[in-house]
């Protein structure tokens, strides 16, 4: 995806906030949808506007072009065997690690979301690129 998923303008600045808006996996899946398709869906093959889910494979159906994409396709998150609150969860860790003048480090992120420093360290190399470079 070109453009920055990642918008400070509605993501939450303090821990409050943030477990108000993001309390479950669909509040997460809600507020990347939003992202992704700010005008509704718009199929990446023939812009199509409906589809329908295919719930065991968790993606949706282009019902023109029959198009299959997930909500997490072309965005950090791609094939991401991780709830989106993990998610969520370390970019609100990295934010607020900007926000204090600190460089985000996988040593820090690691136990915010339950994983190795490899892990961590991927998924701030991951979510880097798509975040705003001043807070």
């Amino acid at each position: 995806m070109s453009r920055p998923i990642i918008d400070l303008s509605d993501f939450p600045s303090n821990e409050t906030a943030f477990r108000r808006r993001f309390p479950d996996e669909a509040a997460c899946q809600d507020w990347l949808r939003k992202r992704r398709w700010p005008e509704g869906f718009k199929c990446d093959r023939c812009g199509g506007r409906k589809t329908y889910p295919i719930v065991t494979r968790n993606t949706l159906e282009c019902k023109s072009c029959r198009h299959q994409t997930s909500l997490t396709a072309n965005t950090p998150f791609h094939k991401t065997r991780k709830p989106l609150m993990d998610w969520m969860r370390a970019i609100y860790f990295l934010m607020q690690e900007r926000r204090q003048g600190r460089k985000p480090s996988a040593f820090a992120l690691a136990p915010v979301i339950d994983a190795a420093y490899g892990t961590a360290n991927k998924w701030i190399k991951q979510l880097r690129p798509s975040m705003p470079d001043k807070l």
